[in-house]
């Protein structure tokens, strides 16, 4: 890294992307971004579970 990612990352280590999907648009991106931010943590761990996605313990 060249140090020169946003402040909370650079504060805020390790990052890791956990899950990804790709949107037509930027619209459709911002909207899926919005809902899955107002889930409940335990929706949240049910998506991912259910998207194959394993959180380290």
């Amino acid at each position: 890294m060249a140090g020169k990612g946003a402040k909370y990352t650079r504060v805020h280590r390790p990052v890791k992307v956990l899950f990804s999907q790709g949107f037509d648009n930027k619209h459709d991106a911002l909207h899926a971004e919005w809902a899955f931010k107002h889930q409940t943590r335990r929706r949240k761990l049910v998506f991912l579970a259910d998207h194959g996605v394993r959180l380290p313990e």
